[in-house]
């Protein structure tokens, strides 16, 4: 008897299916992790997603860029939950999206932030491009943390993504996947 598809179950390739595209891991501590040619080189794909392990040299928030703009051309929002507190935290006019960070301030060695991003519509040129995610990190304290963003400054399609931790680098082990869906 075969096994029924559940919601998180895609077959590969299809519309739905999420499609492992490309992956840079961090052998040494490294300042960024881009993503170039996104525009071009997947335009099969509607949407990307993002599945991120990564942890910085010193505790920081991930931030994120499209494009290579560093303007006042995003905002962000995110509520945190931390098992006894819930806080919710916005930004308008930034020069990057904050998308949280990864590890508590015990700083453990072997613990890394997992996130998973979604970036809707990367490729289309009429209207701005929104994110939402998810990041959950087992240091002090434990948290779990869901945010959205935009990048209002242009409607031109994603053609860059670069990931980087304000006042700090990426631990070797950070690892950074994109996925396409269709």
């Amino acid at each position: 008897m075969p096994i029924p598809l559940g919601i998180l179950d895609f077959p590969s390739g299809g519309v739905g299916a999420f499609d492992w595209l490309e992956t840079t891991e961090v052998t040494s501590p490294a300042s960024t992790i881009s993503f170039t040619g996104l525009s071009s080189t997947y335009s099969d794909y509607t949407h990307l997603q993002v599945r991120a392990v990564v942890k910085p040299t010193v505790a920081r928030s991930l931030s994120m860029t499209f494009n290579g703009v560093t303007s006042t051309a995003y905002s962000w929002r995110t509520v945190r939950g931390d098992g006894s507190a819930v806080s919710a935290q916005s930004a308008t006019s930034r020069s990057n999206l904050q998308v949280g960070e990864p590890v508590g301030t015990t700083f453990s060695a072997n613990l890394y932030g997992a996130y998973v991003l979604d970036v809707h519509d990367f490729g289309s040129s009429n209207k701005a491009t929104t994110i939402r995610g998810i990041l959950g990190s087992n240091d002090t304290p434990d948290m779990v943390e869901s945010w959205s963003g935009l990048y209002y400054a242009s409607t031109a399609a994603i053609d860059e993504m670069e990931f980087y931790f304000n006042g700090s680098t990426f631990t070797g082990g950070s690892r950074i996947s994109l996925y396409g869906v269709k």
